[in-house]
């Protein structure tokens, strides 16, 4: 998608492989998959994203109610999560807000609360929850 584009996936469809530039934004209401974020991607309530890599620059969001899967997040790129996350890898920054949950998820080394290039930073606000996390 080019940069300042976007694509708005709806409730049952589905958005393979989909490239989100810098400037660019996704709104998922159905399900993303195998996707590249240097933009901006937000999973609202019922919607999915799965095995999607946020690179630097970009950011997910994940609403109340939306899950994200499998989400690699490179150095520089940002996830904030209000719904669910599992089984992610982070070398960005990734902040679980109240009402938030993340489970399984592995932070990359040196993880020290202020990101570093290579080194992730997982930040849990008052309310978030997460277990199983692999530091």
């Amino acid at each position: 998608m080019a940069g300042g584009g976007s694509q708005s996936v709806q409730s049952g469809g589905v958005a393979s492989g989909t490239v989100v530039l810098s400037g660019g934004t996704e709104g998922v209401y159905g399900t993303g998959t195998n996707e590249t974020i240097s933009g901006t991607e937000t999973v609202y309530s019922g919607g999915g994203v799965f095995n999607n890599t946020v690179g630097s620059g970009g950011s997910l969001t994940v609403q109340n109610g939306g899950v994200a899967s499998g989400t690699t997040v490179q150095a520089g790129g940002t996830e904030g999560v209000y719904g669910t996350g599992t089984n992610e890898t982070i070398s960005g920054a990734e902040t679980v807000y109240s009402g938030g949950s993340v489970f399984n998820n592995t932070v990359a080394t040196g993880a020290s609360g202020a990101p570093t290039l290579g080194a992730g930073a997982l930040t849990v606000s008052a309310g978030g929850l997460a277990s199983g996390t692999i530091v």
